[in-house]
């Protein structure tokens, strides 16, 4: 899985180029604050509904975070993701605590 650094996922995000960000921390975590754009993916999904909910074209780019660098769990959905046939799957480097400590905004609370 390639890496992107919270300055690339800036760019990326100001681009306009269409990805899906994928939080991975846990709900409570996400529904107190998250990177904005960010949909939330329980880390032990399975892939099955959520893929199917919020990954809905598997040629387009997804970037995975949990709170820190290291994904954890979500390495696991990054594999699922990658056997489901989703052929261009990023995490963020250093995680959300990375993104904050770049100066990045966040959104607090769940958009309905």
């Amino acid at each position: 899985m390639v890496s992107l650094s919270p300055q690339e996922l800036k760019a990326k995000q100001e681009s306009g180029s269409f990805f899906t960000l994928v939080d991975l921390q846990d709900a409570d975590a996400y529904a107190h604050r998250h990177i904005p754009g960010a949909v939330h993916m329980e880390p032990s999904s399975t892939c099955n509904e959520d893929c199917a909910r919020l990954l809905k074209d598997k040629d387009a780019d997804i970037v995975l975070y949990g709170a820190f660098d290291e994904l954890g769990k979500g390495a696991l959905v990054a594999e699922v993701l990658e056997k489901a046939g989703y052929s261009h799957v990023f995490r963020l480097s250093g995680g959300f605590m990375g993104w904050m400590e770049a100066g990045f905004s966040v959104e607090h609370g769940v958009e309905s």
